[in-house]
């Protein structure tokens, strides 16, 4: 939970080829049954792809890991994986508090224990938010979704799919839609609200095409929402 571990800055380029298997037309569908650690490497790419392309990042997870005796020493591996491939500045979780208990318990008198890091200013953001004491956690929801946000378009990974490892079979929908269609599908029924200008903010990204092993093309691009040209 250490700061350091999740504090890595992506420059990216273009990654709109990283998930090929995904290519939907807008506000379709592509449902796949796979294993959980199947679900694990799709979300860790998507975790990529929306760092680089979206305003926004929303966690719905209600559930990290398991607290069956033996499987509880994986949880803060698990947080840790979500640190790694997430940008606190513009990631949300929404948990429930006994997982996030877990967390702690199982993470006390090791390397990543969350009250000594926190003692220190040392927690990771997304962490310390949870941390504080007017942290926003569901104990009301089972609902499982992962998403990049951004003014003009949301792409979600919604299903049965908690974080956690293991062979157990998950349902997963890969899905797109305008912002205002996900607000009503999802954040409404949540109770959730997010303020668009962050949303549309404009910024800029290194864009860098490589053909044959070869960078052909280094250029800074402005963007706005889900990284749509200026």
């Amino acid at each position: 939970m250490c700061r350091a571990i999740a504090a890595q800055s992506i420059v990216h380029a273009s990654i709109e080829n990283s998930l090929r298997t995904f290519r939907r037309p807008p506000r379709s569908s592509g449902s796949w049954t796979s294993k959980a650690d199947d679900c694990i490497a799709i979300l860790e790419k998507l975790l990529l792809r929306w760092r680089a392309l979206h305003s926004a990042v929303l966690l719905a997870a209600p559930f990290i890991g398991f607290n069956y005796p033996g499987a509880s020493k994986k949880v803060p591996e698990l947080w840790n994986w979500v640190l790694k491939y997430t940008d606190p500045s513009k990631t949300s979780l929404i948990t429930r508090r006994a997982t996030f208990k877990l967390l702690k318990d199982a993470s006390r008198d090791t390397e990543n224990d969350v009250e000594f890091l926190s003692s220190w200013g040392l927690l990771n953001p997304t962490v310390a938010a949870l941390d504080d004491k007017k942290a926003f956690f569901k104990t009301d929801f089972h609902a499982k979704f992962y998403c990049g946000m951004s003014a003009d378009s949301v792409e979600i990974l919604v299903g049965s799919f908690n974080i956690h490892e293991g062979t157990y079979v998950e349902n997963i929908h890969l899905l797109r839609y305008s912002f205002e269609e996900f607000k009503k599908r999802y954040l409404l029924g949540m109770k959730m609200f997010f303020e668009m200008d962050p949303l549309a903010k404009r910024r800029s990204v290194l864009e860098i095409a490589v053909q044959g092993g070869q960078v052909t093309r280094c250029q800074e691009v402005e963007y706005s929402g889900s990284l749509a040209r200026k």
